[in-house]
C-alpha cells in the first residue's frame, strides 16, 4: 500500500470522514428526502450508530421527533416495523402486535445474472488470496473458511431486480386485485427494490403471507396433477397462464444445447426441433397428456420447471413471511453505499423510467473531489459518468462515488 499511515488509522479515518458526510446530509438534505411511514406513533424503529451498533425498540410522536433523532445520533443505517403496535417500545412479546404492511424485498442477490461473474469477488482474510464470482465456502488456495465477498452492482444487476419488481407489481394489481394505490416502490439504496402493501393485507397472518409467497415463487407447482385437467390455452388466468405462456416462449426458442442443458432426452429434443410448430400447437390447444406422450413426461416435467422458474418472481421470502420486520425506512442513507432509499412510485411506467444510479444519489456537488486509495473496483457508473476500474491506486473522486467505495470497504480517504 502507497499511503502512508496504518491500515488500522486509515480505517478510522476513513469512518469519521463517512460519518461527518452522514451527519451533514441528516442535518441538511434529509427534510426533503425522508417519507416517515403512516401511524408513526406505532412503529418500532431501529439504527445502526457508528459508534453504538444496533439500537431499537425505538418510538417517535412525530415527523419532526424523527428528523431531529437523524439529526443528533447520524445514523449509518435506519429501519422501522413494518408492523403496527399497541407499544411499539415494549420488548417483542409485549409490543401488542395491531397489523402489518405486506412487503416484498427483491435483490440482484437473489438473481442469476452473468454480470457477476465480471464485477464480484472475494478475498481470503487468512492468506489474502482473491478471486471473483461467487464466493466459495473455503478458499482455494489455502483451504480456511474466512472469506470476505465483496459484491458490486451494475446497470445489468439492476434492471434484472427492476424487471422482477414489474412484474410483482403487475401480479398483485391482476392476479390479487390489490390497487397500486395501496402499493409503494422503493430503491433499495443497493442491489434492489422494496415493495409496501398497505390496506385489507395488514391483517393478514404469518401462514397467509407465506401462501402468498409460495404462489409468486412458484413453490409446488407439479404439472403431473393437471395432466387430464389443465388445458393449455391462453384461456386459463394466474400463475398457470404465466408457466403456459412461459412454456410456450421456452419451446418456441429453445436450441438443441439449451434443451440438452435442460436435461432433456435426445428423443424429446429431435421432436421440438424438428417438428417444433406442431409442438406448439399442441401447447395451445391440447392438455397436458397429449404433450407428454409427445416429448415424454419426464422432459416435460423438465420443460414446466424451468417454466416454472421464469414464470416466478424473485422475492426474498423471508421478507414477506415477517410480520415483525423492521425495513429501511424510506429517504435514509444506506451505510453500505451511500445511496438513498428512494420512492420510484406505484405505476410500471414511473418503474420502467427509473434510474438508480442517477436518482438515489444525494451527493451531486461535482466541484467536492475526495482523495482516495482504493484497493479493487470494477468499472461503474454513477449518474451520466462512468469511474474504474481501479486496483491498488490512489485516486481523486467526486463525492458520490467517493463515498460509494468508502462505504463499500474498498478504498480508504488518504488526503
Amino acid at each position: 500500500m502507497r499511503v502512508e499511515g496504518s491500515l488500522e488509522k486509515l480505517r478510522e479515518a476513513t469512518k469519521k470522514f463517512v460519518k461527518r458526510i452522514f451527519a451533514e446530509y441528516y442535518s441538511t438534505l434529509a427534510p426533503r428526502f425522508i417519507e416517515e411511514p403512516s401511524r408513526i406513533t406505532g412503529r418500532e424503529f431501529g439504527f445502526n450508530l457508528f459508534d453504538r451498533g444496533i439500537v431499537r425498540h425505538i418510538s417517535f410522536k412525530s415527523r419532526e421527533e424523527l428528523l431531529e433523532y437523524l439529526k443528533v445520533n447520524s445514523p449509518s443505517d435506519c429501519y422501522y416495523s413494518s408492523a403496527f403496535y399497541m407499544n411499539p417500545t415494549a420488548p417483542m412479546d409485549e409490543k401488542g402486535w395491531i397489523g402489518a404492511e405486506l412487503t416484498f424485498d427483491i435483490d440482484a442477490d437473489h438473481i442469476p445474472t452473468d454480470c457477476k461473474a465480471e464485477h464480484d469477488g472475494w478475498v481470503c482474510l487468512s492468506c489474502g488470496y482473491e478471486g471473483v464470482g461467487e464466493t466459495p465456502e473455503r478458499c482455494l488456495r489455502c483451504g480456511e473458511d474466512k472469506l470476505e465477498e465483496r459484491a458490486w452492482f451494475c446497470e445489468k444487476c439492476l434492471l434484472a431486480a427492476k424487471t422482477e419488481t414489474m412484474k410483482l407489481i403487475e401480479i398483485l394489481s391482476s392476479e390479487f386485485g390489490l390497487p397500486e394505490d395501496n402499493m409503494a416502490v422503493y430503491f433499495s439504496g443497493r442491489r434492489g427494490f422494496h415493495v409496501h402493501v398497505s390496506g385489507d393485507v395488514e391483517e393478514l397472518d404469518q401462514n397467509s403471507r407465506r401462501e402468498i409467497a409460495d404462489y409468486l415463487l412458484g413453490v409446488g407447482f407439479d404439472p403431473s396433477i393437471y395432466l387430464d385437467r389443465l388445458l393449455l390455452n391462453l384461456d386459463v388466468s394466474g400463475m398457470r397462464f404465466r408457466i403456459i405462456r412461459a412454456l410456450y416462449d421456452l419451446i418456441s426458442s429453445a436450441s438443441s444445447d439449451e434443451l440438452r442443458n435442460l436435461g432433456l432426452r435426445r428423443d424429446s429434443i429431435d421432436t421440438i426441433i424438428e417438428d417444433r410448430n406442431r409442438i406448439l400447437d399442441i401447447v395451445l390447444e391440447g392438455g397436458f397428456s397429449r404433450l407428454a406422450k409427445e416429448i415424454g413426461l419426464t422432459s416435460l416435467r423438465k420443460l414446466t420447471a424451468k417454466a416454472v422458474e421464469y414464470s416466478s418472481v424473485k422475492i426474498d421470502p423471508v421478507v414477506t413471511l415477517d410480520i415483525h420486520r423492521l425495513i429501511r425506512l424510506p429517504g435514509s442513507l444506506h451505510g453500505k453505499t451511500g445511496f438513498i432509499k428512494s420512492k420510484v412510485g406505484s405505476s410500471l411506467e414511473s418503474l420502467e423510467n427509473y434510474d438508480p444510479l442517477s436518482e438515489a444519489t444525494p451527493f451531486r456537488d461535482s466541484r467536492n473531489y475526495v482523495k482516495l486509495y482504493v484497493e479493487s473496483t470494477p468499472k461503474f457508473r454513477i449518474g451520466d459518468e462512468e469511474y474504474g476500474p481501479f486496483k491498488d491506486e490512489e485516486v481523486s473522486l467526486p463525492l458520490q462515488p467517493a463515498i460509494l467505495l468508502l462505504c463499500k470497504g474498498v478504498a480508504y480517504v488518504s488526503g
